[in-house]
């Protein structure tokens, strides 16, 4: 056994290792980003393992407008408020022209980045 073909056999060892620490290792928090077209706003959405609840960021030309915002809805029959479940998540670019009544222009455009992200309650309901 040469020293090249021991060299390569301990790369492929100590990657098989480093593969299956990372897969082994959970995060503690699941994280999300959307960035508007013209890359001056961030919205940052985090799921924290301990709690299961959502908080946001919301940040403006690198400036941290809102920080650990409470994100959740609660109702009669139904809560998202803590012990979510992440179930998906979805990204779309909406681009999208519509008529103007009034004004100088005749049109309007409306272009954003959009996320939709479904999470499930301990009753087992997809928000």
């Amino acid at each position: 056994m040469s020293f090249k073909n021991h060299f390569s056999l301990g790369g492929i060892l100590m990657s098989l290792f480093i593969v299956l620490t990372a897969i082994s290792c959970k995060p503690t928090v699941s994280n999300w980003q959307i960035t508007s077209p013209d890359s001056k706003t961030t919205i940052q959405i985090q799921l924290s393992k301990e709690s299961k609840q959502l908080s946001y960021n919301l940040i403006y030309k690198d400036l941290k407008v809102i920080e650990n915002g409470a994100l959740g809805i609660s109702s009669s029959d139904a809560a998202f408020v803590s012990d979510l479940v992440f179930e998906s998540a979805q990204e779309n670019v909406i681009n999208e022209k519509y008529a103007l009544i009034s004004g100088n222009k005749k049109e309007g455009h409306n272009i954003a980045n959009e996320l939709t992200l479904s999470f499930k309650n301990k009753d087992d309901k997809t928000f």
